[in-house]
């Protein structure tokens, strides 16, 4: 939660006349930031911990080129062994940034297509790479 102009007002009119005291409302705002900086941290912590997986990047990345199935990732991602994959698009099915459908043929097939909310996150990647680019120069201290 951030400290909004109309609790700011709020504060300031309770100075005002006295409601509180000019430490309170001090105190008031610190405790407001503090908030909306733990609710930041823990949003990026649950995110890096999403993408901690060693596959989950270029799987995505993979994903957002085209559908795949299983065996098509595999060989795209290259020394990728099948445990590793099945945890990672479990993981990333969960967390529903990519949809697994299964065909009804013999045998089954299984397709793998990134959702809406795994092609959101190349806003993300992008940024990154913005990032990178910008401090990353020997220029930039």
């Amino acid at each position: 939660m951030t400290i909004t102009p109309q609790l700011t007002i709020l504060l300031d009119v309770a100075l005002l006349f006295s409601l509180t005291s000019k430490k309170e409302c001090e105190m008031i705002r610190v405790m407001e930031s503090i908030k909306f900086e733990n609710s930041c941290i823990e949003s990026i912590s649950e995110t890096l911990q999403l993408l901690s997986g060693k596959w989950t990047f270029l799987v995505i990345t993979e994903l957002l080129k085209e559908s795949q199935r299983f065996n098509q990732l595999r060989r795209n991602l290259g020394n990728v062994n099948t445990k590793g994959l099945t945890d990672t698009l479990r993981n990333l099915e969960n967390h529903q940034m990519i949809k697994r459908q299964v065909y009804p043929t013999v045998p089954v097939s299984v397709e793998y297509s990134i959702t809406p909310k795994g092609e959101a996150f190349l806003k993300v990647f992008n940024e990154i790479n913005l990032w990178k680019t910008k401090w990353d120069s020997p220029d930039v201290i």
